[in-house]
């Protein structure tokens, strides 16, 4: 397969859902000493502008939205198989990596064997002020509405979020307790990339690339 034929798939989430995982599972491992404010603005970026990033590649992109790949499992496989020609098999349902058992890692300290019908979208409100989770869902309020995912707040403009969000406090309480000192003076820079890079006027317009199995 030439270069010029490459296929990008592209798994995601609920927006909010995306920012809440990985702030909350590695704000509890090992206290938090593993996750810095670089590691929250690349959360950040990638949930933002993540699919915008894989489009300038101009390859064809698809989404498996990672929900319905648990909750429609059979629909969103089939026509995974119909893309690209090839047979469903049984083995689709269970998760391997690199021809081995997938069965979970430490950070995430969750555990599975497969799908699961009963997957629900959560978020950790201790990680989220009720303005953050306003300003989220407004800088993704596009992506929101193409996937058909629902809004956990009556979304509201936000040109800009100047105050310290929760997630933001709970990471420098860390490093400051870790006493990570290179860290500790990365806040201001990164604090201030997310206010002018993450706002009203930062947010990308751009064709939506297919969901497999929306069909």
């Amino acid at each position: 397969m030439h270069v010029k034929d490459l296929t990008i798939i592209h798994t995601m989430r609920n927006p909010l859902s995306a920012l809440n995982s990985p702030f909350n599972n590695w704000l509890k491992y090992q206290g938090g000493k593993y996750f810095f404010p670089k590691n929250l603005y690349f959360q950040l970026d990638l949930v933002f502008n993540g699919i915008f990033d894989l489009l300038s590649f101009n390859k064809r992109l698809l989404i498996i939205q990672y929900e319905h790949l648990h909750w429609h499992h059979k629909k969103v496989m089939n026509d995974f198989c119909k893309v690209f020609k090839i047979r469903y098999e049984n083995c689709m349902k269970i998760p391997t990596y690199h021809g081995l058992r997938w069965w979970g890692d430490v950070v995430s300290n969750k555990w599975v064997s497969g799908i699961n019908k009963n997957f629900s979208i959560n978020i950790n409100e201790k990680l989220f002020y009720k303005r953050d989770i306003k300003f989220f869902e407004f800088l993704t309020t596009n992506i929101i509405k193409f996937y058909k995912y629902k809004f956990f707040l009556n979304k509201e403009d936000f040109y800009f979020n100047l105050l310290p969000m929760k997630c933001e406090i709970l990471v420098w309480k860390n490093v400051i307790k870790h006493k990570k000192w290179k860290h500790i003076l990365s806040i201001p820079f990164f604090y201030c990339k997310r206010i002018f890079l993450f706002n009203k006027f930062t947010i990308k317009k751009f064709n939506f690339p297919y969901s497999v199995g929306s069909k």
